[in-house]
């Protein structure tokens, strides 16, 4: 984790003691605990990923790149 701004990024999504308790125990997360915490957006069962996959990448295709970068950019720039 530490390498990867896992450090960072971790406690600011899920709080600094889950992200602690997780980090130090090393704990398995499931893809639902996931969701629930923040960590993922969605979780998709694997016979389902390939198809959910193209169709938010056909969506945002669809959409203004430009402005997502933009908004990207405000997002982590905090």
């Amino acid at each position: 984790i530490p390498d990867s701004g896992g450090t960072y990024i971790l406690p600011r999504l899920i709080g600094l003691a889950r992200a602690t308790a997780l980090t130090f125990l090393g704990e398995k997360v499931s893809a639902q605990d996931a969701v629930e915490m923040g960590m993922i957006w969605r979780s998709y069962p694997a016979n389902e990923y390939l198809n959910e996959a193209k169709s938010v990448a056909s969506k945002l295709a669809k959409m203004p790149t430009k402005g997502f970068g933009l908004t990207k950019r405000g997002f982590n720039a905090g």
